[in-house]
């Protein structure tokens, strides 16, 4: 029912590779894979594409073997189904970023992983940015604002990346949306002051940008 439904109102889904496979790059029998028996279950149409696995390029994340494994499978499956792939950004307060050297080693893993997905992009949430800490490929290891950091890593896919769409995750949510309400109580009022939501004019400035900057996707 749930299938008719989304099927009746135009929804697609994006059907995360977390739930299909396996993050060591093994693979069930094709008799027996989950993303063949989505396809017969839910209809082909009613598919947008496969978001490989989150953010793998991280130093938490899955090999790049593992990611290729994921689009060769796809493929496999359906040629048609386009591979998503999401990217971390840069966020300075992070050990692995802390040097000029690590990040530029990171947008490496990023350019390689990326060649394992038909649309690639990041998911960014800079607002606010005191809270957020996200640098960009082009700033040096600074803080940037929420404007500067999607006109830099569009600049940057579009740079480096320059075979495959693009995409963009924006931030829908307020940081302290993470916290349980006790938490967030002991946390002076300064503090939650920055963990807010992005304002309408944020949000609508961060879509903007991702746009004219080539994303075909965006996702909050």
């Amino acid at each position: 029912p749930a299938f008719a439904a989304a099927r009746k109102h135009g929804i697609r889904l994006i059907v995360p590779a977390d739930l299909l496979y396996s993050k060591d790059g093994s693979l069930p029998g094709m008799d027996d894979d989950p993303l063949a028996k989505l396809i017969a279950c839910a209809g082909r149409d009613a598919i947008y594409g496969v978001l490989s696995f989150d953010e793998p390029a991280d130093v938490s994340g899955v090999s790049e073997q593992a990611a290729a494994a994921v689009q060769a499978r796809v493929k496999q499956v359906d040629p048609t189904l386009p591979v998503l792939m999401v990217h971390a950004p840069i966020v300075l307060d992070k050990p692995q970023f802390a040097s000029e050297a690590q990040r530029a080693s990171y947008l490496q893993r990023v350019k390689a992983y990326s060649r394992h997905a038909d649309v690639v992009g990041f998911d960014i949430y800079p607002v606010t940015p005191q809270l957020a800490q996200i640098g960009s490929p082009a700033s040096n290891g600074a803080i940037v604002s929420h404007d500067a950091a999607f006109r830099d890593y569009m600049a940057w896919l579009k740079r480096e990346i320059p075979d495959r769409k693009y995409m963009m995750v924006l931030q829908g949510f307020a940081y302290a949306d993470q916290y349980d309400a006790a938490l967030l109580a002991q946390v002076p009022a300064e503090m939650r002051a920055l963990a807010r939501a992005p304002t309408t004019d944020e949000a609508l400035e961060m879509a903007r940008i991702s746009a004219d900057g080539g994303a075909s996707l965006l996702v909050w």
